[in-house]
């Protein structure tokens, strides 16, 4: 989740159950934010002791699916996945599930390549649920701002994301739902990275640490690790030392020349660093947005030049999906280049080979055999008064590998489509868990 906040604490093998404010004590985003997130813990294990994997209510059970002339159809009401409340608010079909840029509810859907599906009543299709959470900001949802506050943003907003998707299956794979689901949508190996702080030249003594090691900044910082591509020609990261929070929200988009809402309300846009380009096209897909290099800056005008990096994905500007610019940290240094995408390329490594500096004595290590995907992300707190970053390392001192914090994605599946006759594959909670029809 981007955001401008200081460190994410929570952490589910404590098993706390709430946070106690103390009185005059510092006021933390933090405990906040750990607070709501004990909550929302607890509200989704109940659900998915309740409904298990997934299901939905005796009344109200929601995306049910049809056939009608061709085109799959999509059922109101509520369903659960992994203790997860997905609301489809009306029928709706499948190439158009309804958005409201105003008020954002489900994304828009326009199909991937590999799911655009000419004659669903012909052949055999998974009909699966895909759920994930974002973070919604004022630019998205404009409703988060007081006008009180003279534009000034507060708080942001967790958002449930659910999009219906589609699978072609073999014949012979008609085999029960779940199991067919996992096989599609479960990863071969853990994506995990390693972090620590530069170790300096190789001593012969265990004992004596090199006096480089630690964290050198000037602030304190959440410093974020993103995978931008994944695939067997190109494997790429991004990273942020703000968590990725820094956007500047676009107005109009012709040519290279991009005119801003504003040029930044803490940090004002520079020439010379990288930007992401995302709107809610890139934001609800899986792919990432195209990266550009800022040229000029005008700041009366409200206007940037931008050099777009080679092999970027094509788009087209849409005002009214809340297009926005995303700063990102990345610069070439002694150690470090940065490729035609304006990302940094990578190896995964072991031991002491792999290892990538990112600055101020940060190195990151993208361990061998991981099912790395575009948008795994990992948080490293990095602090000045300890010259230390708060990263889980073992008996000996040496960093742990860690899976990527999100994007968490959920799957349960809705129907089974084979030569035009839906088998529904949704389970509905009564006194006796039944399989719906």
């Amino acid at each position: 989740m981007t955001g401008d906040f200081s460190r994410d604490t929570f952490d589910s093998t404590k098993h706390y159950s709430r946070v106690l404010m103390q009185q005059g004590r510092a006021q933390l985003d933090s405990d906040w934010n750990e607070q709501t997130a004990l909550v929302n813990q607890l509200v989704q294990s109940l659900a998915r002791d309740v409904f298990g994997a997934h299901g939905g209510p005796a009344t109200e059970l929601g995306f049910e699916i049809t056939l009608d002339n061709k085109n799959i159809k999509i059922g109101k009401g509520r369903y659960y996945v992994d203790g997860i409340l997905c609301e489809n608010d009306g029928d709706c079909w499948y190439q158009r599930v309804p958005s409201d840029p105003q008020k954002p509810r489900q994304p828009h859907y326009d199909p991937p390549a590999d799911e655009q599906i000419q004659d669903p009543g012909v052949g055999n299709l998974l009909v699966y649920l895909d759920v994930w959470e974002r973070i919604v900001t004022y630019i998205d949802d404009p409703a988060l701002l007081d006008p009180a506050l003279g534009g000034v943003d507060t708080t942001a907003r967790g958002q449930t994301v659910w999009q219906v998707r589609l699978r072609e299956i073999d014949a012979g794979e008609a085999a029960k739902c779940d199991d067919l689901l996992k096989k599609l949508t479960d990863r071969a190996e853990d994506a995990l990275l390693k972090a620590r702080l530069y170790q300096g030249e190789a001593s012969t003594d265990p004992c004596i640490q090199s006096p480089e090691s630690r964290y050198r900044g000037a602030e304190n910082q959440l410093y974020r690790v993103q995978v931008h591509t994944f695939t067997n020609d190109s494997k790429t990261f991004k990273w942020s030392r703000e968590n990725g929070s820094v956007i500047y929200p676009i107005v109009a988009f012709r040519g290279e020349i991009a005119t801003l809402a504003n040029m930044g309300r803490y940090e004002p846009l520079q020439e010379g660093v990288w930007v992401e380009y995302v709107d809610d096209h890139f934001a609800l897909g899986s792919a990432p947005g195209p990266m550009f290099q800022v040229v000029t800056v005008d700041p009366v005008e409200m206007k940037v030049t931008l050099k777009v990096a080679k092999s970027a994905p094509p788009f087209s500007f849409d005002a009214d999906a809340h297009p926005f610019l995303r700063r990102w940290d990345q610069k070439a240094n002694k150690k470090t280049a940065l490729n035609d995408k304006g990302t940094v390329d990578f190896t995964p490594g072991e031991g002491e080979t792999g290892w990538i500096d990112l600055e101020d004595g940060l190195q990151v290590q993208f361990q061998k055999d991981g099912d790395f995907r575009s948008g795994d992300y990992w948080l490293i707190p990095a602090r000045v008064a300890t010259g230390k970053i708060e990263w889980p390392e073992h008996a000996d001192g040496k960093p742990k590998a860690v899976k990527p914090r999100g994007v968490t994605h959920h799957y349960a599946p809705l129907a089974m489509v084979e030569a035009g006759v839906v088998t529904p594959c949704r389970w509905k909670v009564t006194m006796d868990r039944k399989l719906a029809t």
